[in-house]
């Protein structure tokens, strides 16, 4: 008598930040193997990571829960520039981070820049706010004035200089902590300055205009009141002679 051959699948790895309900989940491959490796950890980081079989039946009991905490080593992913701690500090380690925002892209539109991106694939639930960072050949700056709402991923910039670089990062806020997108670079094109210079010099002319239009009103208003006060002189001389 033959046995059944059960077939063998790859088993599971699930992980996730502690204090986060959410689980992620990776294939342990090849199948048969006992060890996987997970990318794109955060540093600094507190994880549970729980092991699951898996064959043709279904799958098999959840291996107890272990906690790890990530090294301390800073922000690692591969970026366009440098960006030393000094300029891009660390986020805070309490509480749970926002995934990482995605796809973010800058597009020129007629009325200015339009920046946009897309909200994490993971713990979304846990941003707060966004933030929009930007820097040219000095340190990093905030680029929105007020928070921008979950909800939102679209910003509109008015105010970028034609021929200069740009390098642009959004951030994903949680209470505590937020969570990075990559640098992205952008060059705003040279006909932007000449058309801020072209908008200046044509303001510059309108103003000239309307000044001497509202010169020569106040000179004929002017003039038009002397010729009243010369007309009443001679009413008031022809009266005191006929008495």
């Amino acid at each position: 008598m033959k046995l059944p051959v059960i077939l063998r699948y790859p088993d599971l790895c699930r992980y996730r930040e502690a204090g986060v309900s959410e689980w992620s989940t990776i294939p342990v491959t090849p199948s048969g193997s006992t060890q996987v490796t997970i990318n794109r950890l955060s540093p600094a980081t507190t994880y549970e990571f729980q092991v699951v079989g898996k064959n043709a039946l279904g799958d098999g009991m959840l291996s107890k829960v272990i906690t790890v905490r990530t090294l301390d080593v800073g922000i690692t992913r591969t970026l366009p520039s440098p960006v030393s701690e000094k300029d891009f500090p660390r986020s805070p380690e309490d509480g749970p981070k926002p995934g990482i925002p995605r796809n973010l892209t800058v597009t020129e539109i007629p009325n200015g820049f339009l920046l946009t991106w897309q909200s994490p694939l993971e713990r979304s639930h846990l941003i707060q706010y966004y933030t929009i960072k930007y820097r040219t050949d000095g340190p990093w700056k905030t680029l929105n004035k007020g928070q921008i709402r979950p909800e939102d991923t679209s910003y509109l910039v008015k105010n970028l200089v034609g021929g200069r670089t740009y390098y642009f990062r959004v951030l994903a806020n949680s209470v505590r902590s937020y969570e990075s997108s990559e640098e992205i670079k952008y060059s705003v094109p040279a006909r932007v300055k000449h058309k801020a210079i072209t908008a200046g010099v044509v303001g510059g002319i309108l103003f000239f205009i309307v000044a001497i239009i509202l010169s020569v009103c106040a000179v004929k208003i002017c003039n038009k009141r002397k010729r009243r006060k010369q007309e009443k002189v001679p009413l008031r001389h022809c009266s005191n002679t006929a008495r």
